[in-house]
């Protein structure tokens, strides 16, 4: 077991990775503290993510949208090919 100053490590700090994998060193009075902020991030970075896949669903849906009306306006109607076309005299 580490010490430090006599003391055993773990009752000093705690090394705790972070979301971007860098370690950081934290004393053992805030671990609790430090716990409760991971979770609420955490939770926050999960409901960030759904909604994140939310709006890109939906602005996948209207490219789809748009796509459709635009294959649709650019195909020629019967309509317009009879106006358009020559009449025989």
């Amino acid at each position: 077991m580490e010490t430090m100053n006599g003391l055993p490590t773990e009752s000093i700090a705690r090394t705790v990775s972070t979301s971007n994998h860098i370690p950081v060193f934290i004393p053992a009075l805030l671990m609790d503290n430090v716990v409760k902020v991971v979770n609420e991030n955490v939770q926050l970075s999960q409901d960030m993510c759904l909604r994140t896949l939310a709006i890109a669903q939906q602005l996948r849906d209207m490219a789809d949208r748009f796509e459709q009306q635009y294959m649709m306006a650019k195909e020629p109607s019967c309509a317009t090919m009879s106006l358009s076309s020559p009449r025989p005299m």
